[in-house]
């Protein structure tokens, strides 16, 4: 009798052993292909490199400075980097709320965007408080869409001659959208002082037109910036 009990006993310590030796080697198992799917999330992850969009007015779709900002990451990062142009000259912020779905598409990285310049403009009928709901719905929607992503909204030079008449509130534009921008803890980057910082004389060169900015010269200016802010450690001396 006793031998028989002393069997059982074996038996069952013996199963309970092989059962936890199979959940063993069942969690190893497991282990082991979520460290080969980690792996290749972070090969592909790599593979697809930097993506940056700019998002703009004729400040961005007439520049230099994205193809620019696209040669000096990819050279002082190592990596692939592709800077977009989702823009278009004259657009105010009722394009760029109908264009969101672009950007996103692009599931940059980062996103680069200006939009006031033309809300501003007499001849749209664009009040600053309209023009303060539109960016704020993008900036949003960016953040929601994009969580992951960097937003960085930036502010450029002020405009001379005709182009400032034409615009007689346009800090009034500007403050709204920076307003936006601090409301969401935004980066933003201000290149205004430095154009403000050049002679008069020199800024009609530098702004044949009143408006756009020469765009080598402009190139010179922003991407240097824009590229210590995206990777500052890498960057550093742009």
């Amino acid at each position: 009798m006793k031998q028989i009990i002393a069997c059982e006993a074996f038996e069952k310590g013996l199963f309970l052993v092989l059962s936890r030796s199979r959940i063993l080697h069942t969690l190893l198992a497991f282990l082991s292909l979520l460290n080969v799917c980690r792996a290749e999330i972070g090969q592909h992850e790599a593979d697809d490199g930097l993506k940056v969009v700019a998002f703009g007015t004729s400040f961005t779709s007439r520049a230099l400075w994205p193809e620019q900002l696209e040669q000096l990451l990819t050279e002082c990062t190592d990596q692939d980097v592709t800077v977009t142009k989702v823009a278009r000259a004259g657009a105010t912020s009722d394009w760029a709320l109908k264009n969101l779905a672009s950007v996103v598409a692009e599931k940059p990285d980062v996103v680069v965007i200006e939009f006031y310049i033309n809300d501003a403009a007499l001849n749209r009928a664009m009040l600053p408080s309209t023009s303060s709901e539109n960016f704020s719905k993008i900036l949003k929607a960016l953040r929601s869409d994009l969580p992951n992503a960097r937003v960085i909204v930036t502010v450029a030079h002020t405009p001379w001659g005709v182009s400032n008449w034409a615009r007689p509130f346009l800090q009034s534009y500007i403050s709204a959208h920076l307003d936006a921008a601090a409301a969401l803890d935004l980066e933003v980057i201000d290149f205004s002082a430095k154009w403000a910082a050049f002679p008069r004389r020199s800024l009609e060169q530098l702004i044949p037109d009143g408006l756009h900015a020469d765009p080598s010269a402009e190139a010179e200016l922003m991407v240097p910036v824009l590229a210590n802010a995206i990777a500052p450690l890498e960057c550093q001396d742009g």
